[in-house]
């Protein structure tokens, strides 16, 4: 009786992989056997010796995310500013508020940028526009 064995393939460099459960499988094209499968919580990245390295995020692709998030955020309050949009004057004051601290060039000098949790919060009380 023979055991089903997990193998698993991997692009190097990448995330890619895959997981054959035949007894003799072949590598596919382009890929290398693993010494395990990608763990299962993280970003890992698949290295020449067949082990898995956590993905490290460099400084600027957090500030592009937080760029991105920034301008996505411009964009879906856009929507709250428009006359047919059910807000007060003073919730409008304050979505204002809330894109002039989005567009903020100091705001990328604060000692916890990139981090996400310093992102200016959308205002309390006020309708927030559909995605």
């Amino acid at each position: 009786m023979s055991t089903m064995n997990k193998v698993c393939f991997a692009r190097i460099g990448t995330e890619e992989c895959c997981v054959d459960m035949r007894d003799d499988p072949e590598c596919p094209p382009d890929m290398i056997r693993m010494h395990s499968e990608r763990p299962v919580t993280g970003e890992w990245i698949a290295q020449p010796d067949g082990t898995w390295a956590e993905k490290v995020i460099t400084l600027a692709e957090q500030t592009e995310t937080e760029r991105q998030w920034a301008m996505a955020e411009l964009a879906r309050s856009d929507r709250a500013l428009t006359l047919d949009f059910p807000a007060s004057s003073t919730d409008r004051e304050k979505i204002m508020a809330y894109r002039a601290q989005l567009r903020n060039p100091l705001r990328s000098n604060h000692k916890d940028f990139p981090d996400p949790a310093w992102r200016p919060q959308w205002p309390e009380g006020v309708k927030r526009p559909a995605t």
